[in-house]
């Protein structure tokens, strides 16, 4: 099944947070496959014109170098010399002109049997949308005539619509309601349907119905994906047979591959905060009956629970998830191709060797519980005497260990072993030596190292980026910590307590299988520590002057500045697998 170019850009401006009102279903045809819905974007469009966080964030943006730059270019004055034509043409300022055009809501849909997508606007009146309609006509005739071409649309009548035909795509006036499509059968079937309640409609379908049913009353948008029939028509897709291609992506993807798979629908809701928005995603999925392949995904009848997220100063990134390593790899037959498994292959008969001709797989992997996570923090550099030319942050996986008395002792030996044989290759290379360090934290222990930079090399110009690690291990309880520096090691397992090792515990007795935390703080910090050196990059690979280059490089970085933090989170409820997205922007400036 191939979607247009147009269905797909129109699926884009469409799936946004709000949704239309009930008779939207209604008006689409039975084998529509996806569907999204907006109510009452006037409300929406006058709450926005009255929130003094928008100008606030208007100005901001216009600070912003690339932007400023931008909205001085030649496309953007005609741009708004057009907007201003349009609002004298109308006697309404734009903002009037758009609440009126989707005052009462907005729906699209598509089509797989007429390959045809559709987008319906519910004006405030049937007055105002041939007024709005009829001005811009006028207008676009006019700029027509001018350059000596015949006029964009052709009028023409379909039962009591208005209806104009273009060479790319078609439009009509249906009572109240503004029908866009790339087919003249779907419009057709769409105004049909505006004046003669059909038998048969996409609101008839019994999934369609009760994903309905499902859906959050708090939400302002929702969207509906028919995934069933997706797959039926497109049985080659990838995203869709359940399977990933490598061990990185099963790591990431296989329990949401399985359920794709699976779920006859795909539903998604968007709901805005004050000063944040959030996107939910659910299919229908038992987590009782999750195949075996799965397990090191979901956890035994799909219980898995990843443990709450770890937060230390300058924190950038946590990412805390259930994941049974060990018993992927041993499910690694069922789960990849010939070729993937032939790397795992050799792969383990290199890990066994390191570690002594223990199993990588069985032995190593399988000391740790499925609970992992990862913590990225900004890092200082006050301890070394040289500092790096480009500026890293520091990272640590942290797991538990399932018998910690058992292997607590051999992982203390590897590493020792390992820095030793670190410092032997390094002294070939001529790189600076890592000196161990040993201290005792609460209950725990830290085995740190340091970077010991020869004398001659103090005061040298660029330093390399092996500088931005000194690696650690430590150990609190059954908590095990590989860190890339002592520091980010030594503040998680200070941090660490009985509440940061419980298990994350959403509402609703979902199980929180992932999560993933940012502050875009430490990126802002981070970016900044490195802007002379991004700077050079951005003119050595993009041929930029310093001034093009600094105005490129600021603008990414102030964008960044505007947002605070954001998260994501993976769960599964008895019945269905979601995934929750927010992003909160708390730093836009307002008078309040």
């Amino acid at each position: 099944m191939r979607v247009p170019i147009l269905a797909a850009v129109l699926s884009v401006f469409c799936v946004s947070p709000l949704m239309a009102e009930d008779s939207g279903p209604h008006l689409l045809p039975i084998s529509t496959v996806i569907y999204a819905e907006i109510d009452h974007p006037g409300d929406l469009i006058r709450g926005l014109r009255d929130d003094p966080a928008v100008p606030a964030l208007v100005e901001q943006l216009k600070q912003i170098p690339a932007i400023g730059k931008a909205l001085e270019e030649d496309g953007s004055v005609k741009a708004r010399e057009a907007l201003g034509i349009i609002e004298a043409q109308l006697g309404r300022e734009w903002e009037d002109v758009l609440t009126a055009l989707v005052e009462n809501g907005i729906t699209f849909g598509f089509d797989p049997l007429s390959q045809g997508a559709v987008l319906i606007l519910h004006a405030e009146s049937e007055e105002s949308l041939n007024e709005i309609v009829d001005g811009l006509l006028e207008l676009a005739t006019a700029d027509a005539e001018s350059k000596g071409k015949k006029a964009p649309f052709q009028e023409s009548e379909y039962r009591d619509a208005r209806v104009f035909r273009g060479d790319k795509f078609a439009f009509g006036i249906a009572a109240d309601r503004l029908v866009l499509t790339n087919k003249s059968e779907l419009g057709r079937r769409v105004i049909d349907a505006i004046f003669e309640t059909p038998t048969e409609s996409l609101a008839v379908r019994p999934n369609f119905k009760q994903a309905r049913e499902e859906r959050s009353e708090d939400s302002i948008g929702w969207l509906y994906v028919d995934l069933a029939t997706i797959r039926s028509a497109s049985p080659d897709e990838k995203l869709l047979q359940g399977k990933a291609d490598d061990p990185g992506g099963e790591i990431i993807l296989g329990g949401v591959l399985e359920g794709l798979s699976k779920a006859p629908y795909l539903t998604a809701d968007v709901t805005p905060g004050r000063r944040s928005v959030s996107a939910s995603f659910s299919i229908p999925l038992d987590r009782s009956r999750i195949s075996e392949e799965r397990v090191h995904y979901f956890g035994p009848d799909g219980e898995g629970q990843a443990a709450a997220p770890i937060h230390v100063p300058g924190n950038i990134l946590t990412i805390s998830t259930y994941r049974d390593l060990a018993l992927m790899l041993q499910r690694a037959g069922d789960l990849f191709s010939e070729s993937a498994n032939d790397g795992l292959a050799k792969a383990e008969t290199g890990l066994s060797t390191l570690f002594g001709g223990r199993s990588f797989s069985e032995d190593i992997l399988g000391a740790f519980s499925p609970q992992l996570q990862l913590v990225v923090a900004q890092q200082s550099y006050d301890r070394l005497d040289t500092k790096p030319s480009i500026k890293l942050p520091a990272f640590a996986l942290v797991a538990e260990m399932r018998d910690p008395e058992a292997t607590r002792g051999a992982f203390r030996r590897n590493f020792m072993n390992a820095v030793g044989f670190f410092n032997i290759v390094g002294a070939m290379k001529g790189n600076p030596q890592l000196e161990l360090d040993f201290e005792d934290i609460d209950d725990g222990e830290l085995i740190s190292t340091r970077i010991v930079t020869p004398a001659d090399r103090k005061d040298q110009e660029v330093v390399p980026l092996t500088y931005n690690y000194a690696p650690a291990m430590g150990f609190n309880d059954r908590l095990m910590v590989i860190s890339s520096t002592g520091e980010l090691a030594r503040q998680i397992l200070g941090q660490v307590s009985e509440d940061a090792k419980a298990e994350a515990k959403p509402e609703g007795g979902a199980k929180a299988n992932t999560i993933v935390q940012f502050s875009t703080d430490g990126i802002f910090e981070l970016l900044l520590a490195n802007r002379e050196h991004l700077i050079a990059q951005n003119m050595l690979k993009e041929g930029h002057t310093r001034v093009e280059a600094e105005t490129e490089i600021d603008s990414g970085i102030e964008i960044i500045k505007l947002f605070d933090k954001g998260r994501l989170e993976l769960s599964t409820s008895d019945d269905t697998l979601d995934l929750d997205i927010s992003v909160s922007w708390d730093r836009i400036r307002t008078a309040e």
